[in-house]
């Protein structure tokens, strides 16, 4: 007696936020990557982009063995090549971020024998915060430390004023320079 087996050819998709965390106006970055879990080869393999609300899409990055299109308003990849069993493939697709809050993006894939399959990754888009704050390193200072600070500005001063000496006299031969300090 011979038996014959019965499969149903199945695919599937999962999608990752390479980079789960942007800040606001970089690029959200997707991998996408599609496994044959069937025995046999599938044919027309593609992804569409199902949604993307809040996020503008920009390009991909793939082998030359996906084909671009958009469909119906949506992006669609199309795998050139049979996808064998147990192959998997992936590439990725670059968003742009215009405003701030967490968006999830969609994928739904598909062959032209197996049931179609989806995934999704989710991307927090943040807008940077700087907040300054001066802090006194010294609640109070000691008539001795202010002291000690104007010997220190004194100092430099006298510093200044012999630095800007030796550059008069390395040029005066344009003219006569008198240098007056007031304290």
């Amino acid at each position: 007696q011979a038996s014959v087996d019965v499969f149903r050819p199945e695919i599937k998709v999962e999608k990752i936020a390479v980079n789960p965390d942007v800040v606001l106006s970089e690029s959200a970055v997707f991998e996408i990557i599609v496994n044959n879990t069937s025995p046999v080869d599938l044919t027309g393999v593609s992804v569409c982009e199902d949604s993307y609300d809040g996020l503008v899409y920009d390009s991909f990055r793939a082998s030359d063995s996906w084909n671009h299109s958009i469909i119906a308003g949506k992006h669609v990849w199309t795998f050139t090549e049979n996808l064998l069993p147990g192959e998997v493939i992936s590439f990725f697709t670059v968003f742009n971020t215009y405003r701030n809050g967490t968006f999830v993006n969609n994928v739904v894939v598909s062959s032209d024998t197996s049931s179609s399959a989806r995934a999704n990754a989710t991307v927090n888009v943040l807008v940077p915060k700087l907040s300054v704050e001066k802090v006194a390193l010294m609640q109070s200072v000691s008539l001795q430390q202010k002291r000690l600070y104007l010997q220190y500005l004194l100092l430099r001063v006298y510093q200044f004023q012999m630095i800007i000496q030796h550059l008069l006299n390395s040029i005066r031969s344009y003219g006569h320079y008198k240098v007056i300090y007031e304290y």
